[in-house]
């Protein structure tokens, strides 16, 4: 348990080195677009969004794949993160304390979401496998502990070559810390987001400054680093979130799971997909194109059928 003086004996246990952590990822699957596709001139596009109405909502599925202190605490991310109607697809569990994923595995996904209790099964190629990850244009968000300089830290190129949105270091925990700054009001990881309490152990990484690229997003209310994204250095995104995933379900006091955390991964999630920007039909000028489209491809069809059969 993580309280009173066993929590203590525990504390000093994940700071152990080679023990994983947890890392989410995830696919997309559009069947709304993948029907838009088929009526547009064949562009063959994929994307996260579904258009109706005035939120975005991400159609995906998703794997949570790590070693926490308690593997019941993969089903409570699990259970979040499928639970903001976000995820359309599977929503899966991989136990990674004695395994790490290749690039192979991970470009089967569009986006990944890490963070860490126990040390990664092999630390430094699972740093590398991100990096390269997310120089063929994959997503990452990465959440405490993972931003610790050492002990449960990620190694390889991840760390080497600034791809943390801060520069790594200690852990801390206050009491109910809340959402506090917002430098990014408009960022879509905040979007439908109305509150956020880390709960009586608010955990939280001691991070340094930013790393070169990665803009603010909010912070803590105590002034802590909270989110930070990175959409300029590498080919994909990155957003940090500093927090632990795992809510007060899995464990009295972590994040209190009636507000929006789990909202805040989704968000972050969506925010780091390669994304295709498509007109939004609830705006006259975005019903017009989406209607060129599909009468443009119906016309296109009818010429191929024409010339069918005159031959």
């Amino acid at each position: 348990m993580w309280g009173g003086n066993v929590y203590v004996v525990c504390y000093l246990k994940c700071m152990l080195p080679f023990k994983p952590y947890s890392c989410l990822i995830l696919k997309m699957k559009n069947p709304i677009l993948a029907a838009l596709s088929q009526k547009s001139l064949s562009v063959g596009i994929v994307a996260s969004t579904v258009f109706f109405g005035t939120t975005s909502q991400a159609l995906a599925s998703v794997l949570i794949a790590g070693a926490p202190y308690d593997a019941s605490f993969l089903n409570d991310v699990q259970a979040k993160i499928a639970g903001t109607g976000l995820i359309s697809g599977s929503v899966d569990i991989l136990n990674v304390s004695s395994s790490t994923p290749t690039l192979a595995q991970l470009q089967a996904y569009d986006a990944v979401l890490f963070f860490s209790d126990f040390g990664f099964a092999d630390p430094t190629t699972f740093g590398n496998v991100l990096a390269d990850y997310v120089d063929a244009g994959g997503g990452v968000v990465q959440a405490t502990f993972s931003f610790w300089s050492a002990g449960v830290d990620i190694g390889g190129r991840w760390r080497a070559q600034n791809y943390d949105v801060w520069q790594p270091g200690g852990q801390n925990q206050r009491r109910n810390l809340t959402l506090g700054t917002i430098y990014d009001p408009s960022n879509p990881i905040l979007a439908g987001v109305t509150s956020f309490n880390g709960g009586s152990r608010s955990f939280y990484n001691t991070v340094g400054p930013l790393n070169p690229g990665a803009v603010a997003v909010a912070d803590w209310s105590n002034g802590a680093p909270l989110i930070a994204v990175n959409t300029s250095t590498f080919a994909g995104k990155i957003a940090g979130l500093n927090f632990y995933p795992p809510s007060s379900d899995a464990l009295s006091g972590l994040w209190v799971s009636s507000t929006d955390g789990a909202l805040l991964m989704a968000n972050s999630l969506n925010f780091v997909t390669k994304q295709v920007s498509v007109p939004e039909p609830n705006s006259l000028l975005g019903l017009f194109a989406i209607g060129t489209l599909g009468a443009a491809s119906t016309l296109k069809r009818k010429l191929k059928s024409s010339k069918s059969a005159e031959k």
